[in-house]
């Protein structure tokens, strides 16, 4: 049995990162779980491969685009299968629980986004297609950025000690301040 993990992202080479040292990264050599990392921008719109614009229904600053991500999730997932995890500020707490219940899944797909975050409207359609949870890493978590390709990775770190392919399970340290 593998796990599998599909993270999109602006910046695919903080991927792997951390995910390939210690008893994740053998774990991952051995086939026990699995990473795929999508630059995003690869479905960007036009010449300049443009993936922001200025938010939907007006706003402060600019949010990722709707489209691109369409175009990607319908070329990863194109018929379910997957959830998606969108690490955003807004969204409910990364717990244990939510940990153990992510860990449960056998395919997560990380939307990791960038400026103000990403147009609602992508948690929307693909809500329709697979369920999607938004989260948010605690203050002090071991998250390496401070955007929500740290949150994904810092996630990601969390949850490989509590997949079933890695028995036996062991805790996942979560530090708030």
């Amino acid at each position: 049995m593998s796990w599998s993990a599909t993270v999109l992202t602006l910046f695919p080479e903080m991927f792997p990162g951390p995910l390939d040292v210690s008893l994740i990264g053998k774990a991952r050599q051995n086939g026990l779980w699995s990473l795929e990392v999508r630059d995003i921008r690869e479905h960007g719109l036009g010449r300049h491969r443009t993936v922001d614009d200025t938010p939907y229904g007006g706003g402060a600053g600019m949010v990722m685009r709707p489209e691109p991500w369409g175009l990607a999730l319908d070329e990863i997932v194109p018929a379910g299968g997957a959830r998606l995890v969108v690490p955003t500020p807004a969204g409910r707490p990364f717990t244990q629980r939510l940990a153990h219940e992510l860990a449960a899944e056998p395919w997560l797909v990380f939307g990791c986004g960038r400026y103000e975050g990403i147009d609602q409207r992508v948690a929307e359609w693909a809500s329709a297609r697979m369920p999607v949870v938004s989260s948010r890493m605690p203050v002090g978590s071991p998250s390496p950025g401070a955007d929500d390709n740290g949150s994904g990775l810092g996630m990601l770190v969390a949850l490989a000690p509590r997949l079933a392919v890695l028995q036996p399970p062991c805790d996942v340290w979560l530090v708030a301040t």
